[in-house]
């Protein structure tokens, strides 16, 4: 599994420290873990909204889920993604390499339905362990502004390639309680998932082949 998670909770005001944080942090694992097995019976619970009403169609949902897909491969092969806010393609750019690390550090309630959870993530591009990599491999890792992508290819000879790549980020999850229903059973939901504003600190890496 390439990432992780991680809690460093810290709780504010209101009393809102009750099932906040462990609620928060198991609602992030579990979407995270849907999205990179591409799960859809998962992430249409784990979505807020998508499996609500009686009109829900979970045909419908998988549809656009794997628009968001097809979205993220064929940005990345272009060199760039529209994030979003859903969470699907931020989850899998930030997922690209090895070693990406997500830590919980804040959790604040918003009233008894909703909460607010800051998670840095944190990449491993530095830890890339390239030996035996076949010349024109090709590994993709995320630029120093979310949504970039750089796609790196291994040459045949002796080379050095650097990138400025993300080293680590803010992500601002909005989660909200949702009722059981249409087979989902009563559970928190992501409402939205983006970086925030200002967070995004990058390195400057170059790899030697």
């Amino acid at each position: 599994m390439p990432w992780a998670l991680a809690a460093a909770v810290v709780c504010f005001a209101t009393g809102a420290c009750g099932p906040g944080p462990g609620a928060a942090e198991d609602t992030i694992l579990r979407f995270v873990d849907a999205v990179q097995a591409e799960d859809l019976g998962a992430l249409r619970c784990l979505l807020a909204g998508a499996a609500a009403g009686p009109e829900a169609d979970a045909a419908a949902f998988e549809a656009w889920a794997r628009s968001r897909y097809e979205e993220y491969s064929g940005g990345r092969d272009r060199g760039g993604v529209t994030l979003g806010d859903d969470g699907i393609v931020l989850v899998k750019t930030f997922a690209l390499g090895k070693g990406t690390y997500y830590r919980v550090d804040e959790v604040r309630g918003v009233g008894p339905d909703e909460m607010r959870a800051d998670a840095t993530v944190r990449f491993g591009y530095g830890q890339i362990d390239l030996s035996g990599w076949t010349p024109g491999t090709i590994f993709y890792v995320a630029g120093a502004t979310p949504g970039v992508i750089h796609a790196v290819e291994v040459p045949a000879g002796h080379e050095e390639i650097t990138e400025e790549v993300l080293d680590t980020v803010v992500v601002r999850w909005s989660l909200v309680r949702q009722a059981a229903g249409n087979g989902c059973a009563d559970r928190w939901a992501v409402a939205s998932a983006v970086p925030v504003e200002g967070t995004a600190k990058s390195v400057l890496l170059t790899w030697t082949f």
